[in-house]
């Protein structure tokens, strides 16, 4: 590990999409929040390798590494996920591409998470974020370049406020800062299961959808981002659940996991995997021995994934 000063630093952080996934892709507005969890890139000079360095950690345990080639910034010596190995060499080849200049020199990039990868909360996102950062670009080009996802998760990153975004090509952004004073009825439940978020956007884009279909998922987010009680928040995650069910054919999950539950599950990013926003009324004592039953014994409170700072947190 190295112990002497960075030559570059920056991070930016995760991010939760309350509504919008899948139909944004098509251009219909999402409501996304900025989380307090973080992604850090230290980037140092290395003059010990004829290679480039690459180590991620997590909780202070290293779970991938591997050194990268000067010229082809291929990986090598690969120690942990190809698919993470893939979209670095895609993110750097995409930024050197867009400016060279950086790459002159050889580096040890040491990027950390204050969030577990499997929770879904954005690490490619915060990457490219990161990166865009080093090579002094702008995020949704280099996103553009790596990625067929909408670009609203780089925007989350990028801006680290709550926003309605629009417009994949060209991105819309609205900053809503929710009055949300209900947070302590809110919690995440992490599934454990990552879902290749690259997959879901390539199966989704083979369907169409109407105009009309995305005029009714982007009122959903609009009204989300502003609701002020608990009912009317839980009802309105049900419809946009409802309408990607009945209308891209893909099942919820979480009704048979967790058919009995007391309160409002709705499937967050690429269903199936990630994080699932929990909305209840009942005592949190009940919901944790109720998830803890189901085999799934952690469970966050809202405060603890959302950045709360610019947000309102009263209670009914």
């Amino acid at each position: 590990m190295q112990v002497h000063r960075p030559v570059f630093s920056t991070s930016s952080p995760g991010k939760i999409l309350l509504t919008g996934e899948y139909f944004v892709l098509w251009g219909a507005t999402a409501y996304a929040l900025p989380t307090l969890h973080r992604h850090y890139l230290n980037v140092f000079d290395n003059t010990h390798s004829p290679n480039h360095q690459w180590t991620t950690w997590y909780n202070n345990q290293q779970i991938f590494s591997c050194e990268i080639d000067k010229q082809t910034l291929e990986p090598l010596l690969l120690k942990g996920s190809e698919n993470s190995a893939h979209f670095i060499k895609n993110i750097l080849q995409a930024s050197h591409q867009i400016n060279p200049a950086p790459f002159a020199k050889i580096y040890h990039f040491d990027t950390r998470l204050t969030f577990a990868p499997e929770w879904g909360l954005g690490s490619s996102s915060s990457l490219i974020v990161n990166f865009a950062r080093f090579i002094d670009a702008n995020p949704f080009v280099l996103h553009r370049k790596v990625s067929k996802g909408s670009g609203y998760d780089v925007a989350c990153a990028h801006y680290e406020k709550p926003l309605l975004f629009q417009n994949p090509e060209n991105p819309e952004v609205k900053f809503v800062n929710p009055d949300f004073n209900f947070t302590h009825h809110l919690y995440f439940l992490p599934l454990n299961i990552k879902k290749d978020s690259q997959t879901a956007v390539n199966e989704i884009l083979s369907k169409s959808v109407s105009s009309t279909l995305l005029q009714k998922a982007s009122e959903i987010s609009k009204r989300v981002s502003q609701a002020n009680d608990i009912d009317t928040f839980s009802w309105l995650l049900s419809k946009y659940t409802q309408l990607v069910v009945e209308n891209l054919r893909i099942s919820n999950p979480l009704e048979k996991l967790f058919d009995d539950f007391s309160g409002t599950l709705k499937p967050l990013g690429a269903w199936g995997g990630d994080l699932v926003l929990v909305a209840s009324r009942e005592k949190e004592e009940d919901i944790r021995k109720y998830f803890t039953s189901k085999g799934y014994p952690t469970l966050l409170k809202w405060h603890e994934v959302i950045k709360t700072s610019n947000l309102n947190s009263k209670h009914e």
